[in-house]
């Protein structure tokens, strides 16, 4: 399965390449840490995991894809949307709206 990414430059991020990951490389210690990645041009490159960003792209999910930069060991496709409580101060002056 190939992931579409990003790859981190020191251009604006507007210029970052594209490329496709072909490959996920085990450093010694057994943890995935870079990809071969092949560019539009034809050539294959090896970078840090940090340096790429993985794109949606219709029909692809990035699910094998690891990153060392969040706790998590896979990068989720769909956020989880967390819904919060409301504050103590608004729950107050919503009763005291309705006692007026």
């Amino acid at each position: 399965m190939c992931s579409v990414v990003l790859i981190k430059d020191k251009v604006p991020r507007g210029s970052w390449r594209l490329g496709k990951v072909l490959e996920l490389i085990t450093s010694s210690d057994g943890h995935k840490r870079s990809a071969k990645i092949q560019l539009s041009t034809g050539n294959i490159v090896r970078r840090s995991l940090c340096l790429l960003y993985p794109i949606e792209t219709s029909g692809t999910h990035s699910k094998h894809f690891s990153s060392t930069r969040s706790s998590t060991s896979e990068i989720q496709t769909q956020p989880e949307t967390v819904r919060r409580s409301r504050r103590r101060a608004a729950k107050r002056a919503q009763e005291q709206i309705k006692n007026l």
